[in-house]
């Protein structure tokens, strides 16, 4: 009211007044006083500066950074406290070139499953959890206990709580640059790893290694199409295009874009459940931003699809499909996602 009342009657005042409400909002002088003093210039709201230990939220998108330097990451923040948030670390991902992005999950207990399946990164604390939702401890529980994940790196906070930076032993995507060598003029599919066979309808886990410049390993899109070149025409076929790295790729190192690298994804894809038993080879393309395409040469690698073979699990690793089923002229998409076996 007094605030107010100042505008209206002496705005030189007033203007006085609130200049040193935002001090006293960020400083506070303390005391009934000091409370009363800023209620009267600053009616509307408190914003306390923090002013206690530093907490580790630039070095733990550091610790990141620093094991996946190529990569661009996404932090799973379990907690939710007011200094421990998924908004406070995507802010210091945001300030890295935006390589860390930190995202909530775990919010429904149907996927939790999923969600802990779904990143490398996860981070936990002890103590106070903040506003979380019930399927949060099971999440929490899931990545600390899971043998597909390890204790990266752990921070002690003011509270005397301790925080915890998970990651995932077998990363999806590794990139290491390679000698001058070794460059090479077009990308180059030099390893595909997949089991003997595996049933329709079911993830299959495939590792492929690319090289090539960071130019063409950043920017280009892989069409890579699994069929059977022994069925009657037309082929059967299913998809898994996507971009090296699954996109992922991040340049903040790279002060050459010629200069060569290696890629290793671990995924996996999903032969659409009505694929006819046989044996399935590997043919690739690699596509440019400007439409134009060559032939990529694929290592000798097949798959058989068999009803009756084995399913092959392997808990950690993240797929990302994008399959078309060719049969009888008619083309029919699945959807595309991305999850863990």
């Amino acid at each position: 009211m007094l605030a107010r009342t100042l505008e209206k009657s002496d705005p030189l005042l007033y203007c006085w007044s609130s200049n040193y409400a935002d001090v006293f909002n960020l400083f506070p002088v303390g005391g009934i006083l000091g409370k009363r003093i800023t209620q009267v210039l600053s009616p509307n709201a408190q914003h306390h500066a923090y002013l206690g230990t530093t907490l580790p939220h630039a070095q733990v998108i550091e610790q990141i950074i620093q094991t996946n330097p190529y990569v661009r990451s996404t932090l799973g923040v379990l907690p939710s406290t007011a200094e421990i948030n998924q908004h406070n670390f995507n802010y210091y991902g945001a300030l890295e070139n935006f390589q860390v992005y930190g995202r909530q999950v775990g919010t429904r207990t149907k996927q939790v499953e999923q969600d802990a399946r779904s990143l490398d990164w996860f981070l936990t604390k002890t103590g106070d959890q903040g506003s979380v939702p019930e399927a949060q401890a099971a999440i929490v529980q899931n990545v600390e206990r899971s043998p597909n994940f390890q204790l990266s790196k752990a921070w002690n906070l003011p509270d005397s709580n301790t925080l915890k930076l998970y990651q995932r032993r077998s990363l999806s995507v590794q990139v290491q640059p390679i000698t001058k060598e070794e460059i090479k003029d077009r990308i180059v599919l030099s390893r595909v790893t997949v089991p003997k066979e595996s049933p329709p309808g079911v993830p299959v886990p495939v590792t492929y290694e690319w090289q090539g410049s960071w130019e063409q390993l950043q920017s280009g899109l892989v069409v890579l199409t699994w069929q059977n070149n022994q069925l009657p025409t037309p082929q059967f076929r299913w998809l898994h295009d996507h971009g090296i790295g699954m996109g992922a790729l991040h340049s903040n190192l790279v002060h050459d874009t010629k200069s060569s690298f290696r890629v290793v994804e671990q995924t996996a894809m999903l032969p659409p459940a009505n694929t006819p038993t046989g044996i399935y080879t590997l043919e690739a393309t690699y596509l440019t931003q400007d439409g134009q395409t060559y032939p990529i040469s694929v290592p000798p690698v097949t798959l058989k699809i068999d009803p009756v073979a084995p399913h092959t699990t392997s808990t950690g690793i993240r797929f990302s499909y994008s399959t078309a089923n060719f049969s009888n002229g008619f083309t029919q998409r699945t959807r595309r996602t991305r999850s863990r076996l």
